[in-house]
Parts: structure tokens; C-alpha cells; sequence
């Protein structure tokens, strides 16, 4: 899908690089304590935690823990590692080493999620329709929730990310036809798989159909991180290129229904929506990524009035980058690259949300080509 946007970086020249409009925003200084920011690696160069700033400081808490991406829960950090088909325990104060549990080749694990700490963790792979337990004190990984009755037809399946909002655990499912007989406009679909915690059951959100219903997603299927606001749940219905499907699309948690996108790819001619991050009920960032050219463009955008996406303050050539975090303390968001070369080190980017502009010209250096990262307090 070619866009306008497409050919403006090309013309303002290169293929790799941070560019932001304007000057530099002023630093803030933050007092030096526990990190409250983590990455982790895709090149297995570990996990660091981050203090500050500026200026930063980047230790490396584990040497042996990599993944895609990186969840929080309780004193511990969890990474995901779908290569290695492995999930990582690291400890944020120190307090133990680092422990994996090996899910097996080509498990392909999706995401992690722990009910209880230092007791029960459920993951999902990607082409498995089963989640997977895992007993965090014993190690015993045993199948657990099947998502199977949400297909229809023969189609297959492909797990996501998950969230929970109280006894109630949402997963992210894409449903694909094979072999479509009618031919439809696209063969495949997104659902929230909806999982009573108390029962470990699927919730059939829509009694009055036949078989077992999720919440059906108006938009391209889902992936990436969601998350929840006041009593919403706000889900990257994007899974798609070179067309308008994706956007970020509203889940109302009270009536377990699709109310609509927040923003679509047809807003404001934008190219390819990716990972979000909301600062409030009707505000946000996103991230869009372009069809010729890898790059990743941060946008701020509103709902409060009608969809309006904002200017464009952040935009990297040469790396397609969806995972951002938003600290509301500091009023920073933070973008992790791992692109190196032309100069350029692999580290964390950081805009300030007040002015949207970079806190610095150059990244945080983590000494690795960061992925995952969370954002704790």
C-alpha cells in the first residue's frame, strides 16, 4: 500500500536514522535508584535495567536471558523467547539466578502470564491451539485452556498475547479459512478468546449462537500488546499489510463487544498501524511503519473529539519497531531499536510526551539490540 509518507523518506534521504522535527526537548532529571525500565535482548546480549536520566545508566541484570518480549509481574521479570521455545524467570532485585522453562522445539511461545506469583504462569504458542500451564515452584508445564471451539469450518488457528481483567483472561486468536470456498475479501479473522480464571473454561460471550463465541474484532486480526483502560481494553487489530483492515480497535469489558476503532488505517492516511500505547481513555501514541523503506513513525493521537491523529515526532530509518512504553511519572515514552550501523548504536530512544521531542539526539545505550521492554513500579 503506497502512501505519500512512503516516498518522504526516501526523499528526505537514507535509510537508517532517528529524525524528530524541532529542537531538543530539555532534560529532566530523575534521581538515581532501583531501575523501573527493562529490555530485553533479540541477540542474546541479556536483560539490563535502566537508571535515570539523564544522564543513563544501563546495567545488565541477566547474561543468560534473551526474547522478543518482556512481561512484569510481581518482583520478577518474564521474557519470551519463541526461537529458543523458552520462557525466562529473572528475579528484579537479584534475590536468585535466572530460570528457564524449555517448552520444547518449535513450541513458538507467544506470550507469558502469571496468576499468582511464584505460582501459576499460562502461555501461548502460536500454532497451538491449547495454552500451556506452568507450575512456577515444581517447573511441571501440563496443556490447559483449548481455544479449538472457537473455529468454524475447518479453520485454523494462531494464538497472540494476552490480559486480564479480573477473573476474566482475554487471548488474542487468529482464525485463517485455508482454503475458502466463496473466496471472501480475506480468509482470516481476529477473536478474544475470553477465559473464566476461576474455572479455566472459555466463556461463550454470545449464548444465543450456535458454539462457543469470542469477541469478534471488527479489524485485521490482532497482535501485540493490549491494555486496559478505565473499562476498556484497547486491542492492535493489525495483523495485516497493503491494506486499510488494521487499526486500534476498542473492546467494551462490561458487554464483552467490539464498540469500534479508536483509529484506523484510513484515518489520516496512515500507512501500516502498529504497537500503541494509551496515556489516557481518549489519548495515545502509536507507531506506523511504511510499505518501501522499514522505518517507524511515532504518532500522538485523540479521541476525545472525533479521531484526530497528531503530527508525527519521532520517525527511524532503517527498523520496524512496535513495542513502546509510557512513563507517567517522567512523561517519556521509550522506543527500543536494535539498529546499528551509519553510526548508530542500538539502545532506547526517549521522547518527551509534553513536547514531543527526544530527551537526546542518541539512544540509551544498552549494549544490545533491545526488543521487550516494561516499564515497572
Amino acid at each position: 500500500m503506497w502512501k505519500w509518507t512512503s516516498l518522504a523518506l526516501i526523499l528526505t534521504g537514507g535509510v537508517s536514522g532517528a529524525q524528530v522535527p524541532g529542537t531538543l526537548a530539555p532534560p529532566l532529571i530523575v534521581p538515581h535508584g532501583e531501575p523501573r525500565l527493562y529490555a530485553v535482548t533479540t541477540d542474546g546480549g541479556g536483560l539490563v535495567g535502566v537508571f535515570g536520566g539523564p544522564p543513563w545508566i544501563a546495567r545488565t541484570e541477566s547474561s543468560t536471558a534473551s526474547g522478543r518480549i518482556l512481561r512484569a509481574f510481581g518482583e520478577d521479570l518474564y521474557a519470551v523467547d519463541p526461537a529458543a521455545g523458552a520462557i525466562w524467570r529473572v528475579p528484579r532485585r537479584g534475590e536468585g539466578d535466572p530460570e528457564a522453562f524449555h517448552l520444547g522445539p518449535f513450541s513458538d511461545p507467544q506470550d507469558v502470564f502469571v496468576l499468582r506469583r511464584r505460582g501459576t504462569a499460562l502461555v501461548t504458542r502460536r500454532f497451538e491451539s491449547k495454552l500451556l500451564r506452568i507450575d512456577l515452584e515444581s517447573g511441571t508445564i501440563s496443556p490447559s485452556v483449548d481455544r479449538a471451539p472457537l473455529a468454524t469450518g475447518g479453520e485454523d488457528i494462531a494464538l497472540g498475547t494476552m490480559e486480564r481483567d479480573g477473573y476474566r483472561l482475554f487471548v488474542q486468536v487468529t482464525l485463517t479459512d485455508p482454503l475458502p470456498v466463496d473466496a471472501p475479501s480475506f480468509p482470516d479473522r481476529g477473536v478474544l478468546a475470553v477465559i473464566d480464571l476461576r474455572t479455566h473454561a472459555l466463556i461463550d460471550v454470545d449464548p444465543g449462537l450456535p458454539g462457543v463465541q469470542g469477541v469478534e474484532l471488527q479489524g485485521a486480526p490482532p497482535h501485540l500488546k493490549m491494555q486496559i483502560v478505565d473499562r476498556t481494553l484497547f486491542v492492535s487489530a493489525s495483523n495485516s499489510r497493503l491494506d486499510e483492515r488494521g487499526g486500534i480497535e476498542m473492546v467494551d469489558l462490561d458487554t464483552l463487544a467490539s464498540i469500534g476503532f479508536a483509529l484506523s488505517e484510513k484515518d489520516d492516511l496512515i500507512s501500516d498501524i502498529g504497537g500503541f500505547v494509551m496515556i489516557t481513555a481518549t489519548e495515545g501514541y502509536f507507531v506506523f511503519h511504511t510499505d518501501i523503506v522499514p522505518s517507524t513513525h511515532l504518532k500522538p493521537f485523540s479521541i476525545a473529539d472525533g479521531v484526530r491523529p497528531g503530527p508525527e515526532t519521532f520517525f527511524l530509518l532503517g527498523d520496524v519497531v512496535d513495542d513502546i512504553v509510557y512513563d507517567p511519572k517522567t512523561h517519556r515514552i521509550f522506543i527500543p531499536s536494535g539498529l546499528a550501523g551509519f553510526g548508530l548504536t542500538p539502545g532506547i530512544y526517549v521522547v518527551n510526551a509534553r513536547t514531543d521531542r527526544l530527551v537526546e539526539l542518541n539512544p540509551i545505550d544498552t549494549g544490545m539490540q533491545p526488543r521487550g521492554i516494561v516499564l515497572v513500579d
